[in-house]
């Protein structure tokens, strides 16, 4: 049998570069692997999650009762890991170097280095007296 249509060429698509999360391209390799491990995070974070699930259950069954006082302390205690664990999560590039280390953020990843015009206050635009 002779096959009429021409042979396909299938043309493997381009490999996209890696980016933050604002779309970004990042060139650095250790931020490039720095930005690869947040699934690790997100992982991290579900275990987290389950702990606390985990210990509500535990106060219900005998034994549990002392650990049932402790569930709003426990919830909050939880609560306060899987924010931290959020807020450590790799997000974008320095504004100001794009990641290749500059005086403001140190290569730290973190708005800790951020001058005040990046800052949430800043967006508010100037204070007013009077």
């Amino acid at each position: 049998m002779i096959d009429d249509e021409p042979e396909r060429k299938t043309t493997p698509e381009p490999v996209k570069p890696p980016t933050d999360q604002l779309g970004r391209v990042i060139t650095n390799p250790k931020i490039i692997a720095a930005f690869s491990n947040r699934q690790l995070f997100t992982s991290f974070m579900r275990e987290v999650s389950k702990l606390k699930a985990d210990f509500r259950h535990l106060a219900t069954l005998p034994g549990g009762e002392w650990a049932g006082r402790r569930v709003q302390q426990f919830d909050a205690d939880v609560n306060n890991l899987h924010a931290a664990l959020r807020f450590s999560i790799p997000h974008a590039l320095c504004p100001y170097c794009g990641g290749a280390t500059c005086s403001q953020c140190k290569n730290a990843r973190t708005p800790d280095g951020c001058p005040r015009t990046f800052s949430r206050s800043s967006r508010r635009g100037p204070r007013r007296r009077g």
